[in-house]
């Protein structure tokens, strides 16, 4: 996956983008990437290991340091998701980036952490940062003297780059996701993984929200929950899930759950669960490839029969009839 994370990096389109944001904000582009949560790793945008920030690579010279940052990278991609926006908050080392999922229907499992990023950079403010970082130095056994002149050679983003950045990064998580179409299947088939239950999906994204150095990552650890199970979730409402697979996943009680949950989005887990399904059901439907069964099947309904009920009872027709009728038929 790497290889063909590079070649995409590499194309004329993520270039100018690249070029564009160093020259208005002084912050580059990396693409970050893990696959089945033990393999991972960082690639600059259009460039080489060397253009990343002094700090940045400092960080990375300890295995931990750039374990670390896939983690954070992830965690902010998975909130961007689940909030359905991109989403800026404080690296591990103390720095900030904004982040990006790039998500695709053609891209395959392994690759739906693929995120595109801005590379670290520090708001006006740079004691509260300053602070973390000296602490992730001690923990990680790096020069702190170092890492201190590292860190005050970040540029600092006001307002008004901040927004560039944002709305960048916003175009290169799509520019990436179209020049990724088709260079992941030939690489990747031969050594595919079975699908992983949710609980174990929801296993691998929560890994570093257990972590207290990225609680201050994304906001409060209860809203950064709530985003990862809306982002998990969201993307595969084809797996059977309830209440209780995720309070385990986070290691709380089910009711304790369901009254974040609800109080973050304002609905419970139950209806999102079930407008995600319908709306996983509308977009297969429209492949007519797929019988009724299979479609039933992919949205989370193990008996097409019930499907048909519950979907006759949202739409007022039939699975068949509202598939002839999205066709003009």
């Amino acid at each position: 996956m790497e290889r063909a994370l590079r070649l995409a990096c590499d194309t004329p389109a993520l270039c100018k983008l690249n070029a564009l944001v160093r020259d208005l904000t002084g912050v580059g582009l990396l693409v970050v990437w893990s696959r089945s949560g033990d393999t991972f790793g960082q690639v600059p945008v259009c460039g080489s290991e060397r253009e990343l920030p002094h700090f940045c690579r400092l960080l990375h010279e300890v295995p931990q340091g750039l374990r670390r940052c896939v983690t954070c990278h992830s965690l902010l991609a998975l909130a961007a998701r689940g909030r359905g926006q991109i989403t800026e908050g404080r690296c591990h080392g103390g720095a900030c980036v904004v982040a990006s999922p790039v998500t695709g229907s053609d891209l395959p499992p392994e690759a739906e952490l693929v995120v595109i990023s801005s590379c670290a950079f520090t708001l006006p403010d740079r004691k509260r940062g300053w602070r973390t970082t000296r602490k992730i130095a001690k923990e990680l056994g790096i020069d702190l003297v170092k890492l201190r002149h590292a860190y005050a050679e970040l540029p600092d983003l006001p307002a008004a780059k901040l927004k560039i950045v944002r709305e960048i990064v916003d175009a290169a998580a799509a520019t990436l996701s179209e020049a990724l179409h088709g260079r992941l299947d030939g690489g990747t088939a031969g050594d595919a993984k079975p699908d992983q239950g949710i609980e174990a999906k929801l296993d691998n994204a929560l890994k570093g929200f257990h972590e207290p150095a990225f609680r201050h990552a994304v906001g409060s650890a209860q809203a950064t929950l709530v985003d990862v199970v809306q982002s998990v979730v969201g993307a595969n409402p084809q797996l059977p899930v309830t209440v209780a697979d995720i309070a385990r996943a986070a290691h709380i009680t089910p009711n304790h759950f369901s009254l974040i949950f609800r109080r973050q989005t304002g609905s419970t887990f139950s209806d999102f669960l079930a407008e995600k399904r319908f709306e996983r059901a509308t977009e297969r439907l429209r492949d007519l490839t797929l019988s009724i069964a299979q479609v039933a099947c992919q949205s989370g309904f193990s008996d097409p029969n019930y499907f048909a009920k519950v979907f006759h009872k949202r739409t007022g027709m039939t699975p068949r009839q509202w598939r002839q009728h999205s066709q003009g038929t």
